[in-house]
């Protein structure tokens, strides 16, 4: 009978530890993008409060590597500005020069960890629940065998940033704007990139600053943000973190047609190192939500309607 009882306790027991295992990653997630706001506070106050992204222009030559000296775009500029970040700070020393790079989507945190004099990959800037990134980080020179897409992706972020915060708010031809993929962006080539300030914001507690990409705190399938089913970390400009259902978003709307009334709609296709679509087909159509907020920095996330106009 103890035998029994015991056993017993064990199969309680485990399953317990491991939800409380879980509800402290949880936890220290929404820490970190509380931290990230903290730091970006700080950056800000010593940087003419820009929002921390890259800052090189087209025409600088600011690097110690002759083949980062030289960029025709501001977007060719910011990929030069990647790579002289993760060769001065990692161990990749000798990372390729990348000519078509948006790096400030999922690298854009380059920059802080350079402002706090940090080595990359750095991971404050990753998620306790995002193991797949968490094990490319651990070994930056051996990706291939682990699996990441690319030589890159080892220093991704598992949190997101919108283009309201780092692209030219011009609306029209020369917008940054989303391709039918998830993943995919248009970009025409006179796009301005970086010098973008956080008082710009107009409505700052309901903003999105930063967000996960998915719901990794679920226990069954975890949803990618755009999807309304979604309750996604978020951390807004007032630097609140929240846990936000992402049915209440605005779902967003397209700047290169910035009178169209209708909502931001793009597919979801994941690649295979992503959570697989809620529907279990290979594609769903999901809106644009945080990613692009309705009129950028002078509109807001939360709560959205998708049919404001300025």
């Amino acid at each position: 009978m103890l035998l029994l009882v015991i056993a017993l306790a064990a199969a309680v027991l485990v399953p317990m530890a491991r939800e409380s295992r879980r509800m402290a990653q949880d936890e220290s997630e929404l820490e970190k993008l509380a931290w990230f706001a903290q730091v970006q506070g700080w950056y800000a106050a010593d940087n003419q409060d820009k929002f921390a992204t890259f800052s090189w222009k087209a025409g600088q030559n600011p690097s110690q590597f002759p083949d980062l000296q030289f960029a025709a775009t501001d977007l060719e500029a910011a990929a030069n500005q990647a790579v002289d970040l993760i060769r001065r700070r990692s161990v990749m020393q000798d990372f390729p020069r990348v000519q078509y790079w948006l790096p400030h989507v999922l690298t854009s945190h380059l920059v802080l960890a350079d402002y706090l004099d940090r080595p990359l990959p750095d991971k404050r800037f990753i998620s306790e629940l995002d193991a797949l990134q968490i094990k490319w980080a651990k070994d930056p020179l051996n990706w291939q065998q682990n699996n990441a897409p690319n030589e890159r992706a080892v220093f991704w972020s598992s949190y997101e940033t919108g283009p309201a915060f780092y692209s030219s708010p011009d609306r029209g031809n020369d917008a940054m704007s989303q391709a039918q993929q998830h993943n995919i962006y248009l970009v025409p080539g006179n796009c301005k990139f970086g010098g973008n300030q956080l008082s710009a914001v107009v409505y700052p507690s309901r903003k999105a600053l930063r967000w996960d990409r998915y719901e990794r705190h679920a226990t069954g399938k975890q949803a990618y943000f755009g999807y309304a089913q979604g309750k996604i970390a978020v951390l807004t400009v007032d630097g609140s973190v929240l846990r936000r259902d992402m049915a209440t978003s605005d779902p967003g709307w397209n700047p290169t047609q910035p009178n169209n009334n209708l909502a931001m709609t793009y597919l979801y296709q994941p690649m295979y190192y992503e959570p697989p679509t809620l529907s279990g087909q290979s594609a769903d159509y999901v809106y644009g939500r945080l990613r692009w907020t309705r009129n950028a920095l002078l509109g807001w996330d939360f709560p959205g309607n998708g049919i404001r106009m300025r």
